[in-house]
């Protein structure tokens, strides 16, 4: 994104009061440790590592509904498709 990165959209998503309860699900390619950290910190609810699929997002967002949805922190799932 050019004017902000995506920990950034989360801070200011996260920061709000009324959107505390919005999913957030963080499509990337930044596979760096420091980063995902950061990502679960920020209470992101999923960082999803690309290439994806958009089976692999369905799932992840029928699962989120459903309430089966797994994170690690309640915050923190890194999600690869199996191939």
């Amino acid at each position: 994104m050019p004017d902000m990165s995506g920990i950034e959209v989360l801070r200011a998503v996260r920061d709000k009061d009324e959107l505390q309860e919005t999913p957030f699900f963080m499509l990337t390619a930044d596979s760096d440790q420091a980063t995902v950290a950061e990502a679960g910190e920020g209470e992101v609810d999923a960082y999803i590592l690309k290439p994806v699929t958009s089976k692999l997002i369905t799932g992840n967002l029928r699962a989120y509904r459903s309430g089966s949805f797994t994170t690690i922190n309640r915050h923190l799932t890194v999600k690869r498709e199996l191939k």
